[in-house]
């Protein structure tokens, strides 16, 4: 899969006689703008062949923001989820329950766990 990109036209140099290239060839490059959709392998080899006047336009792109979401509150899910967190604790529903029941179950899970975590000896935990 080729890459296309956008060539642009560098900062004007405060001194053309510290670049490589020649100021009418610099205003000429500058009246006819960015070059759009050239192939990277070709884009090189233009920025080689210009003498730097020209460079590859960085993408935008966006950026993503990852918000991590605690736990549902059992009531909330849907029997799909309840079902899935019993059978992450191991608990999987071996029968027919009653929604209340698998949402007092999942309830009771969570405790269970909670209470199996302890502080490392030597660190203060603010959470007590």
């Amino acid at each position: 899969m080729t890459k296309y990109v956008t060539l642009e036209v560098v900062k004007e140099p405060e001194n053309f006689s510290n670049v490589r290239f020649r100021k009418d060839d610099y205003l000429a490059a500058k009246k006819m703008g960015e070059i759009r959709n050239v192939p990277y392998g070709t884009a090189r080899e233009n920025i080689r062949n210009s003498a730097g006047m020209y460079r590859i336009k960085p993408e935008e792109t966006a950026v993503q923001e990852h918000v991590i979401k605690g736990l549902k509150d059992p009531e909330e899910m849907t029997a799909s989820e309840l079902m899935a967190e019993m059978t992450a604790h191991g608990k999987p529903p071996r029968k027919q329950m009653q929604r209340s029941v698998a949402v007092d179950f999942v309830k009771d899970l969570r405790a269970k766990a909670e209470s199996m975590i302890v502080p490392d000896k030597g660190s203060e935990d603010d959470d007590e």
